[in-house]
């Protein structure tokens, strides 16, 4: 019996084996975004719900050394101290990376102080 399709078929992927070492990376990557997450809501909707000066940034500092606790006490360990993190923190364009993540953050807070204003404003 001849089949129209005379390719040989691509091996399936093994199963997706999840080991310790992975969870842990896994942990490691929901920390660091939950940590940076964590900073920069607390420190829109502080600004937002009023707070000025200095004040957005106490919060937003508080918050995520409180995420970073939460890890310490749960993991007894911390995401910047993974070896991954340590490889990304390592890389030749870091600063670059950092430098258009700091762009973006800053026009995001530019715009949300501008709508504050304009809607004060009203």
């Amino acid at each position: 019996m001849k089949f129209k399709n005379n390719k040989p078929r691509r091996a399936e992927k093994p199963a997706r084996i999840v080991t310790a070492e992975r969870l842990n990376e896994l942990h490691a990557m929901t920390y660091a975004a939950l940590s940076l997450t964590t900073f920069i809501v607390t420190f829109i909707l502080s600004i937002m719900l009023g707070a000025w000066g200095v004040l957005p940034f106490v919060y937003a500092g508080g918050a995520m050394l409180a995420i970073l606790l939460i890890e310490a006490l749960l993991r007894g360990k911390l995401w910047p101290f993974e070896p991954g993190f340590r490889e990304t923190f390592g890389h030749p364009e870091i600063s670059y990376r950092i430098l258009v993540f700091c762009g973006t953050f800053l026009l995001l807070l530019e715009s949300a102080i501008l709508l504050h204003g304009m809607m004060a404003n009203r």
